[in-house]
């Protein structure tokens, strides 16, 4: 019988859609493992530099995540909102030291899995080693798409061209009858811009895997 608690971890886990595509049975061996934390406002969840022993999965509330050098303060890169949405993937990428520092912005609870679980699982099932791997890359290349448009936003200072050049980039990936193609003609017109704001909001929240990690972007 399972218990509550991990009967919350494996509800939290097969609604992620970092996890879509697993196998359930490897994501029921992580929820036996796993457990949901609590942080208040302003509360760190773990610092830049500091060794990587956790994955975690947003469940409620709001994470910050902001880079700095030592006696700066942090430059903020990310706001997460999104549920299920992976924080930390850091604990899966050597040299396992957290790449920037998350803070709770306002009440917020996580998921959080263990780098030793999901190492042990990968040994088990090396399936689920390398679906886990295909998935941190995912991310990865959505940061790097991320800081490159942030780049041509500024060298160019159009929001436009940057979200031009992110849908290129996605060629493939994207669906040819996908809204977010129509999203760089609705910020060009003042009149059309709800319907952008509208476009991405709906994607992110009932669009398919690509198109909720564009309109994230976005």
């Amino acid at each position: 019988m399972r218990s509550p608690r991990g009967a919350e971890a494996l509800e939290h886990l097969l609604g992620s859609p970092f996890l879509e595509g697993f196998d359930p049975r490897d994501l029921a061996e992580l929820a036996r493992r796993a457990t949901v934390v609590g942080f208040e406002e302003s509360e760190p969840v773990f610092a830049q530099g500091n060794p990587a022993t956790c994955l975690y999965l947003l469940v409620a509330g709001t994470v910050e995540l902001s880079v700095g050098r030592e006696g700066r303060p942090g430059l903020v890169v990310q706001t997460v909102t999104h549920q299920g949405y992976p924080i930390g993937w850091s604990a899966m990428v050597a040299p396992y030291l957290y790449r920037a520092t998350a803070t709770a912005r306002g009440p917020t609870r996580l998921l959080a899995v263990g780098r030793e679980t999901l190492e042990q699982q990968a040994r088990t099932n090396p399936g689920f080693g390398m679906t886990l791997m295909r998935a941190v890359l995912g991310i990865v290349g959505d940061r790097l798409r991320a800081t490159r448009t942030r780049l041509i936003a500024r060298r160019y200072d159009d929001v436009v061209v940057a979200i031009r050049d992110l849908l290129d980039q996605s060629g493939p990936r994207l669906s040819v009858a996908s809204p977010l193609h129509r999203l760089p003609y609705h910020l060009e017109q003042r009149l059309t811009l709800p319907d952008a704001f509208q476009i991405l909001d709906a994607l992110g929240r009932h669009g398919d895997p690509v198109e909720r990690d564009l309109a994230g972007l976005c």
